[in-house]
């Protein structure tokens, strides 16, 4: 059975304001706020509220511009000065890994969509200042240290002593508090007690609510806010549920923009599998064999099994985002109209990142096996949507080197912090 995550906040270690923790965040070696290019930001501004926004075609230097305007325009508190709020925005840049996928640009990408989300479903307005500081900083924090491959590959590869927890959301969670908690960073100095562990639930609960594990228990969730019922706990949970939509919306942008970023999500998938391959991991995860598996297959089943029920819920929960939503069954349908080669074709707009040795029995794009039933239920299963049967064994200790030149980028940083840590003990 797939491990849910743990909602109560009992789970994480206690931390208040008075009991910081003794941490390595790389503070001290922040690079320089980036300077401000002009015409890149005034490109920005005008995408800033809607969701054609494609993160991938600014750099992280203008990512970090309009980061630190989405939390002005969010109105940051009091309490929190804005060189804080920058300092934060570096930490978590020097703290995402190159993955092809789970990287800097996702980030911002998640942060931006929760924005714009929020602000359509009027959800930003029913939040006071503290709220939608812990929405946006859950926002950009969910993903730290993404190591670019799943958590059942984490376990295979004994790499868990490189996290804090052998959950990767809680990992992220633990680790945004360790970065937020810094004396350096000082997003958190002077505040009550009282108002630390209330904004500590809330990131907390943002960023759990991103684990793939829980996706069908939120989707139950929906109907109970159906019921109308008020209060914090519905505000906590309808932020827990912007910030999950965030993290799969993809699927509600222009097609342009979701078919580069189906590009590069599965360039993570098949680099997992192409590790998982070489190195006697088999076998290799359905969702990230190359060999077996279809891009344009993964987003079939993506929005058939995952998506689609999850946002037509929403939107009919919050009638505003209807129109997004109509946005991802018209994508669905052009979909049909794609082959893997026509994807790489008119949309790969970065070098894919391959194997080091051809992979013998790997298929050619245009080889590549439609949408079928048994790949969609695949994805299905991989995402813990339903009871996935018991695995073929695998090794319980796999000896990855840092030094091995197929590891992808994520992982490689992964092995070199695992190290890092090791020396240090």
């Amino acid at each position: 059975a797939v491990e849910k995550c743990a909602r109560s906040p009992d789970h994480f270690a206690p931390c208040t304001p008075f009991e910081r923790p003794t941490i390595s965040v790389g503070c001290t070696t922040l690079p320089e706020w980036p300077d401000e290019n002009g015409a890149a930001m005034a490109r920005g501004r005008s995408l800033m509220h809607t969701l054609a926004m494609d993160s991938t075609r600014f750099t992280s230097g203008d990512l970090c511009g309009l980061l630190l305007e989405l939390f002005q325009e969010a109105e940051l508190p009091e309490e929190v000065p804005i060189g804080c709020v920058k300092r934060m925005i570096l930490a978590v840049r020097e703290h995402m890994y190159e993955n092809p996928y789970h990287n800097f640009s996702h980030v911002f990408d998640v942060a931006q969509t929760t924005f714009v989300l929020a602000e359509t479903t009027g959800l930003m307005e029913r939040l006071d200042t503290w709220e939608r500081f812990a929405l946006l900083a859950a926002a950009v924090c969910h993903d730290l240290e993404h190591p670019g491959v799943d958590k059942g590959f984490v376990e295979s590869a004994a790499l868990g002593d490189a996290f804090l927890d052998k959950l990767l959301e809680k990992h992220h969670t633990l680790r945004a508090f360790e970065i937020m908690a810094d004396s350096e960073i000082g997003v958190l100095q002077g505040i009550s007690t009282v108002r630390y562990h209330a904004f500590r639930q809330a990131v907390s609960g943002c960023i759990l609510a991103t684990c793939p594990a829980d996706h069908s228990e939120f989707v139950a969730k929906l109907e109970g806010l159906k019921g109308g019922e008020g209060g914090v706990a519905a505000k906590q949970l309808e932020m827990e549920l912007l910030i999950k939509a965030a993290d799969i919306s993809n699927v509600l942008k222009p097609f342009p923009v979701a078919a580069r970023w189906a590009l590069r999500v599965t360039d993570e998938f098949f680099l997992q599998g192409d590790v998982e391959r070489q190195h006697g991991m088999l076998p290799v995860t359905p969702l990230c064999d190359r060999a077996q598996q279809s891009r344009v297959a993964c987003q079939k089943g993506f929005i058939d099994y995952v998506c689609a029920p999850f946002f037509d819920a929403m939107a009919t929960l919050y009638p505003a985002l209807r129109p997004a939503v109509r946005v991802m069954h018209a994508n669905r349908a052009q979909w049909d109209t794609y082959s893997d080669a026509r994807l790489e074709l008119l949309h790969r707009d970065h070098p894919p990142l391959l194997p080091s040795s051809p992979t013998p029995d790997a298929l050619s794009s245009d080889d590549a096996p439609p949408c079928s039933l048994s790949l969609s239920l695949s994805l299905a299963l991989s995402l813990s949507l339903s009871p996935s049967p018991s695995p073929l064994p695998r090794p319980s200790s796999l000896p990855l080197d840092v030094r091995c030149t197929t590891l992808p980028p994520g992982l490689s940083q992964t092995l070199s912090r695992r190290n890092l840590l090791k020396r240090s003990e």
